[in-house]
């Protein structure tokens, strides 16, 4: 039973209204179903996840440190990072 913790960096913190969320899944899953399982869990996400693969979305997921595509098989106790696109000046 893969056991995945996801993090929400910067000011998707506040809209999902906490820094991490652990996720336990009875069997295989890709980084596709998961995304899937975080909506599910924080609708405030939807507009900022639904279409988070697409190539002009910009935020950005990691699987431990590296990029992470959809098709992607999460193992036990992977860290997926969310990091949303940072402007300022």
């Amino acid at each position: 039973m893969p056991q995945i913790i996801v993090r929400y960096l910067l000011w998707l913190r506040d809209k999902a209204s906490t820094d991490k969320d652990v996720f336990i899944f009875q069997s295989e899953v890709t980084l596709k179903e998961l995304v899937d399982k975080i909506i599910e869990k924080r609708p405030t996400l939807r507009k900022f996840l639904a279409n988070v693969f697409d190539k002009n979305n910009n935020i950005i997921v990691l699987i431990n440190g590296k990029p992470g595509k959809q098709d992607q098989i999460l193992h036990d106790n992977d860290i997926v990072s969310i990091i949303p696109p940072v402007s300022g000046g």
